[in-house]
C-alpha cells in the first residue's frame, strides 16, 4: 500500500498476517490501509507458504527468510527509506514479525508483535527459541490477556508473556528497572524497560482482549491502538 501522497524516502512498515490468513485480509483486518493513509507510510503485506509463516526452522522455512531478504533489498525501489523499515504481524505473524526483527535487525528499525511470544512449544516437550538480534532493537509486544489461542501466561502452550518481555530485554541489554503503567480507562497494563538513548521494550497487555488485534478494544479503552504502535515506531530509525 502505497500512500496517496509521498515526499522523500518514506518509512515502510511490513506487515505479516496471521496463520490462515493472507496479506489482503491482514491489510483490511489490522487497520494498514488507514494507518498507511493517515501517517504517510508504505505497507508491504506478505503472504505465507500455504498462508503460513515458518519460522522455527521447519521445512521451507529458509523460503520465507529469503523472501524477507528480497523484501528489504526492494524498499528504496518502491519510495520508502531503508534506515525507516518496521515489522509487525498477529498470532503467526507475530512469531515471524520477531524472528525475522531479530534475524535482520541491522536492516529493520523496530519491531511490534502481538499475540505471539518470543518461543513456541512443538508438542514434545521442545521449543524453538528466537535467533539473538544482530543489534539491540526496540519492540513493542502486545497481548490480550483473555487469549485462549497464545495463552498470556501458560508456560506448557509458550512462553508466557511477562518472560518474552524479559528475554528481550535482556537480549537488548537492557538491566531495569521495569516502569509499570496503567493505561487505557485501567484495562491496559504498559510494562516497559528503557535506557538512556531511549531503547525501548515494552509489553502492552490488554485486560479485555482476547486473541485478536488490541484497535478490537479501542472503543472499551479509549486508546487508538495504531496510533500507539505507530507513535512507538516513529521514534526509531537505524543510523
Amino acid at each position: 500500500v502505497i500512500p496517496d501522497k509521498l515526499s522523500g524516502p518514506t518509512p515502510v512498515i511490513i506487515c505479516c498476517h496471521g496463520g490462515g490468513g493472507s496479506a489482503e485480509r491482514a491489510l483490511q483486518w489490522l487497520g494498514m490501509q488507514k494507518l498507511s493513509q493517515d501517517k504517510g507510510v508504505i505497507i508491504i503485506a506478505p503472504n505465507g507458504q500455504n498462508h503460513r509463516w515458518k519460522a522455527y526452522g521447519e521445512a521451507g522455512a529458509q523460503v520465507d527468510f529469503d523472501m524477507f531478504a528480497k523484501l528489504l533489498d526492494m524498499v528504496p525501489q518502491i519510495g520508502g527509506d531503508p534506515k525507516r523499515v518496521y515489522i509487525t504481524g498477529f498470532s503467526n505473524g507475530g512469531f515471524m514479525a520477531q524472528h525475522i526483527g531479530a534475524m535482520y535487525a541491522d536492516r529493520i528499525a523496530a519491531i511490534g508483535a502481538g499475540g505471539s511470544s518470543v518461543a513456541l512449544s512443538t508438542g514434545n516437550n521442545t521449543t524453538h527459541e528466537n535467533p539473538k538480534p544482530k543489534r539491540p532493537i526496540p519492540i513493542m509486544l502486545f497481548r490480550g490477556m483473555l487469549d485462549d489461542t497464545v495463552p498470556y501466561n501458560n508456560a506448557d502452550v509458550c512462553t508466557p508473556a511477562p518472560d518474552s518481555l524479559k528475554w528481550w530485554a535482556k537480549e537488548d541489554g537492557l538491566n531495569g528497572p521495569l516502569k509499570h503503567e496503567e493505561l487505557g480507562n485501567g484495562l491496559v497494563m504498559a510494562d516497559t524497560y528503557e535506557d538512556a538513548d531511549g531503547l525501548i521494550v515494552q509489553l502492552m497487555s490488554f485486560k479485555k482482549l482476547d486473541h485478536n488485534w488490541p484497535t478490537d478494544v479501542d472503543v472499551q479503552t479509549g486508546m487508538h491502538f495504531n496510533d500507539e504502535l505507530w507513535k512507538f515506531f516513529s521514534q526509531y530509525s537505524l543510523k
